[in-house]
């Protein structure tokens, strides 16, 4: 097979995919259409030990596999268990996360991993190649970083996993400790104000089309802007 029509197959499998994905979420947002303070009561209702731990291999899961469920399993960390041990919750899980990544992209090799995302990866390869603990810990605090990629280029490039997870250790617990302040603040504020599950899918869908409309159209406009040519 070609690689312009394997490429054309992948690209709408991932689409496809993608599509699915959202559409079974959105069915079952609107099937279980509870309030964000039903949810938060539902899952008091488990052992704090269990449920911690089910987060964590949770969200481990939905940052190796393109699962559309980081967001919620933010909220609900950071509504049942609060500031601290959710920051903790989620910090492990990227941990995991972060190391099983770079293990299946050294091991499976750099044509499978192109596969998953093509060239979106080359950034990534460039800025990683040789770097030490400081660079990595930098990068996973930038809030520009995608996760899921960061992690299967690093093991992509020549750089050691000791200092690799002990970069990523530092600069994901910067992050996520952010993160899960502002994420304990809003879930409060979802639970006052009786947001349901199904009217927070349809925000989010709206929220990312906004920022991919946003994001197309300044890649266009930069596409027609011209360099004029220095005057002599």
């Amino acid at each position: 097979m070609k690689r312009q029509p394997r490429q054309l197959i992948l690209a709408s499998a991932k689409l496809i995919l993608a599509v699915a994905a959202l559409v079974i979420l959105g069915l079952l947002t609107r099937r279980y259409n509870y309030t964000f303070a039903e949810v938060t009561a539902k899952l008091r209702q488990y052992d704090p030990l269990p449920a911690g731990l089910a987060l964590t291999v949770g969200y481990a899961l939905a940052s190796i596999i393109p699962i559309p469920l980081r967001d919620i399993l933010k909220f609900a960390a950071a509504q049942v268990f609060g500031f601290l041990a959710s920051t903790l919750i989620i910090w492990t899980g990227e941990i995991i996360a972060a190391a099983a990544c770079f293990w299946i992209a050294r091991l499976a090799g750099k044509d499978f991993i192109d596969q998953l995302f093509g060239a979106r990866l080359a950034t990534f390869n460039a800025k990683l190649k040789g770097a030490g603990w400081r660079t990595v810990a930098w990068l996973r605090v930038l809030p520009i970083t995608p996760y899921r990629q960061f992690n299967f280029a690093a093991g992509l490039v020549d750089l050691r996993f000791g200092p690799y997870l002990a970069g990523s250790a530092l600069g994901v617990l910067v992050r996520t400790a952010i993160m899960q302040a502002l994420f304990t603040r809003l879930a409060s504020l979802l639970v006052v104000y009786q947001v349901t599950l199904w009217q927070f899918f349809l925000a989010s869908i709206a929220f990312v089309l906004t920022m991919g409309l946003g994001f197309w159209w300044y890649v266009r406009r930069g596409n027609r802007t011209e360099v004029k040519p220095d005057e002599p």
